[in-house]
């Protein structure tokens, strides 16, 4: 009886665990998708208006976001995917700085997708399990 004791609190104790970091996953994975979105929004009247003052500051702020967010997520996804992220955030940088938008959207879409993967392959899903 113990045993059986046992091995339902060490199953509920993964279960509960499970259940926070995938929480913690879409929680985090939403602010960032929001904030890259904010930013594709803020490049695109950027394109119009040929000024790229807020965008800097904006995708300085995504870079220390995901900063934020690489800490923990590093411990629960591939890194490869992480490392393509943080690649196509800090390309958005790289174009934002040098006003070509259009690279900057290209990227924005990336990391979104990208992100959005992630998000999609960590979901307690059936096809996930199996």
């Amino acid at each position: 009886m113990k045993e059986i004791i046992g091995i339902i609190v060490i199953v509920s104790i993964v279960c509960a665990t499970s259940f926070l970091l995938q929480k913690y996953l879409n929680n985090t994975s939403d602010e960032i998708l929001a904030k890259l979105e904010s930013l594709k929004n803020e490049i695109e009247i950027a394109q119009v208006e040929s000024s790229n003052t807020k965008v800097t500051e904006m995708s300085e702020d995504v870079i220390k976001k995901w900063d934020e967010m690489n800490d923990i997520w590093s411990m629960l996804v591939v890194h490869q995917e992480l490392d393509n992220i943080k690649l196509s955030i800090l390309e958005v940088k790289g174009a934002v700085s040098t006003s070509s938008f259009d690279d900057a959207l290209e990227e924005i879409d990336k990391a979104i997708f990208l992100v959005g993967h992630i998000k999609e392959k960590e979901a307690f899903k059936l096809k996930n399990v199996f």
